[in-house]
């Protein structure tokens, strides 16, 4: 848990303080989930902030506050979720220019996009446990789903990385290799 629990009960009764504080910590953690669903960042501010705006207003109805890290992840997720979905509905592809954003913002080691290659649900599998440290308990509790179905995914991912990287690797050498070739031919 980022906030301690009295900090909880305090933005459960309203304490603008509590709130600063839940936002404090909570901020990056859910930026980058939500941006890890939308993919746009513009669109994962607006959700951010609708994220926070529903906590404040819900955190009363939250039961019991050690559960609040697992609540506001919920809230996040499924928020995402909704405007991803809407996304999808109304927006065409060619206007969700990722792949210039990432080549623009970002150096990346590999020549695939890993986002793309796997679902929103295996992307959030792999971001909770590596990126957050989430046990895959807790994860199958986030996304209402079992023990044994978050393990395999989880792990069918990492597999499909080792592949893909072990095949960019191989490119790699033989391009090098014939490289070297031509040099010293010359």
């Amino acid at each position: 848990m980022k906030v301690s629990l009295e900090t909880v009960e305090l933005l459960k009764r309203g304490y603008e303080s509590a709130f600063n504080q839940v936002y404090n910590a909570y901020e990056k953690l859910l930026y980058f989930l939500i941006y890890s669903i939308v993919k746009n960042h513009e669109i994962a501010k607006d959700v951010l902030q609708d994220v926070f705006i529903k906590v404040f207003v819900e955190s009363p109805s939250l039961r019991c506050a050690k559960n609040f890290h697992s609540w506001i992840i919920k809230i996040a997720k499924n928020t995402a979720l909704t405007v991803a979905k809407k996304l999808t509905r109304f927006v065409p592809l060619e206007e969700c220019d990722i792949e210039k954003y990432v080549s623009d913002n970002y150096e990346t080691q590999f020549n695939f996009d890993l986002p793309k290659l796997f679902s929103a649900e295996d992307n959030l599998i792999v971001i909770y446990h590596l990126v957050y440290g989430i046990s895959f308990k807790e994860i199958a509790t986030l996304l209402n789903t079992s023990f044994d179905r978050v393990v395999a995914k989880y792990y069918r991912v990492l597999r499909k990385v080792r592949t893909l990287y072990k095949e960019q690797k191989r490119e790699e050498d033989e391009v090098n290799k014939q490289k070297q070739k031509q040099k010293y031919r010359k």
